[in-house]
């Protein structure tokens, strides 16, 4: 009989528990409850099993800059640099929005045939800058080096005729460089002037726009918010603002029109207003989630077209101030890989 009582013990161990029959149940050791009487049972409440729904998970920083960051300084941080802490939902929304802006940011912003057509449009004068200096090497090869200028500081009698003879004829060939680098660079110039507007236009006209529809919704999910403590709301719009959108890309126009209801909970009421309440946080990832691809974009095409406006404008300067002579000393443009976006050969 024991051995059917207790099949998992071996008979021996079965026969004594059989024989000593159940031991008595010791209750745990608590507190008696608010509501009992003196002198009743304690009354043990049943809490259930454990609940299984697994725990938030961590914070993750998504990077909602607009441009790549390469470490630079990364014990100080880097200007311009935005950093917002959200589920990894959050990230991998970011991420995902960044990477197909970087792909259509510089469409119609290829500059590598610049330096070659600079160079075609100014080689009529550069041929006549390089005659005139060999015309003069000439003129200097007949005089001894000790009276040329850079040993005495003064120019030879016969060196400094030719130098006059060709003031005019150097000074138009200098003319009609600059001329032609305007030309080039005027061009080159427009066209990034015409990208900076559509950028500029993009941006202002803003990625998502909330319909009457979200409005409507923005206004009655404000109107419940009036009803719950700040501890129980903010949970609850992470998951509907920030989490679902993330993840599935829909309700972001409700997203967008619950930001301006946000901030104004947030200034005027004291308890949204806390720190600790988490409301900030929540509505920098509500402005990190509503950031699609074309805002990205928009500020990258914008990045962009900048960057290439202050390398043309220097490049033509420089070049223009060594005649168009690029094998010149001073000419370090030319041998900088910061020009290899308009054409110019890495050496």
């Amino acid at each position: 009989m024991s051995e059917q009582l207790f099949p998992d013990l071996d008979p021996a161990a079965a026969t004594a528990v059989a024989q000593q029959g159940s031991a008595p149940v010791v209750r745990p050791n608590i507190a008696e409850p608010a509501t009992g009487q003196p002198g009743e049972a304690h009354r043990i409440a049943y809490t259930g099993l454990q609940d299984p729904t697994p725990a938030a998970p961590h914070p993750v920083f998504a990077d909602v800059s607009v441009w790549p960051w390469d470490g630079t300084d990364a014990q100080l941080g880097q200007p311009g640099r935005e950093l917002v802490a959200g589920p990894p939902a959050l990230r991998s929304h970011v991420a995902r929005h960044k990477q197909i802006a970087e792909a259509q940011a510089s469409e119609g912003l290829d500059f590598t045939g610049f330096i070659p057509a600079l160079r075609k449009e100014t080689e009529g004068a550069r041929g006549d800058l390089r005659k005139l200096a060999d015309a003069f090497a000439v003129a200097q090869a007949h005089v001894e080096p000790s009276r040329r200028e850079g040993y005495t500081g003064q120019v030879a009698p016969e060196l400094l005729g030719a130098k006059l003879l060709q003031a005019a004829p150097r000074a138009e060939a200098h003319a009609k460089l600059r001329a032609a680098v305007e030309r080039v660079a005027s061009d080159a110039l427009t066209r990034l002037a015409k990208a900076e507007h559509d950028a500029r236009q993009q941006i202002e006209q803003g990625s998502v726009q909330p319909t009457e529809a979200d409005y409507t919704q923005a206004t009655e999910l404000s109107q419940t918010l009036t009803l719950l403590p700040v501890s129980i709301a903010i949970p609850l719009m992470t998951k509907r603002l920030v989490e679902n959108p993330a993840k599935t890309g829909k309700g972001l126009g409700l997203v967008a029109a619950m930001i301006p209801l946000l901030k104004g909970r947030h200034d005027l009421n004291t308890e949204w207003n806390d720190p600790s309440s988490g409301a900030m946080v929540l509505l920098n990832q509500c402005e990190a989630v509503v950031r699609d691809s074309n805002f990205y974009r928009g500020h990258m095409r914008l990045a962009r077209v900048h960057q290439l406006q202050y390398k043309i404008q220097e490049f033509v300067r420089d070049y223009a101030a060594v005649g168009g002579d690029e094998r010149a000393g001073g000419f370090l443009a030319g041998r900088s890989a910061w020009n290899a976006d308009l054409g110019m050969e890495v050496r």
